[in-house]
């Protein structure tokens, strides 16, 4: 039997020339921007998301703490232990902070109201949604270049 293979001459024998591999650079480029930005306003909405959280979690706590005490606290230490507030908002030093740590919490209150705010950390990283608050009557501002994207 004779055998079938067949020489290949090296003049036939190819790989990638430079314009296939300058494509397939074009077109990883092109891709990359495209999704980046993209990826990014993915990063700012659920870093914003967990603020938002963090605040309602607060909300909560004070709600069920005005409803046994009959006025509301700015003391964290109170919330979590008389209130339930969730063990996920954390604290480092006297700060309070949201569970992944991209808001400062801040409390004051009063017998009859209280208001919650979150300021994102560290600041600047997000200019458009500089911090948020929540009031106990259920009023929500932000402030930042577009304080309407906080809530």
């Amino acid at each position: 039997m004779a055998s079938t293979k067949r020489r290949v001459s090296p003049m036939r024998q190819r790989g990638l020339s430079l314009i296939e591999l300058m494509v397939v650079v074009a077109v990883i480029a092109i891709l990359g921007t495209i999704v980046l930005p993209t990826y990014d306003r993915y990063i700012t909405a659920v870093r914003r998301a967990d603020g938002r959280a963090a605040i309602t979690d607060v909300a909560l706590a004070q709600e069920r703490y005005i409803s046994v005490y009959q006025t509301y606290t700015d003391d964290f230490s109170e919330l979590k232990t008389r209130a339930a507030l969730d063990n996920e908002i954390r604290q480092v030093g006297s700060t309070y902070y949201s569970p992944k740590q991209h808001y400062s919490l801040a409390v004051t209150a009063s017998t009859t109201a209280f208001t919650i705010t979150g300021t994102r950390q560290p600041s600047g990283a997000d200019d458009e949604c500089t911090s948020m608050t929540l009031t106990s009557a259920g009023a929500k501002t932000g402030t930042g270049t577009k304080p309407e994207k906080c809530w």
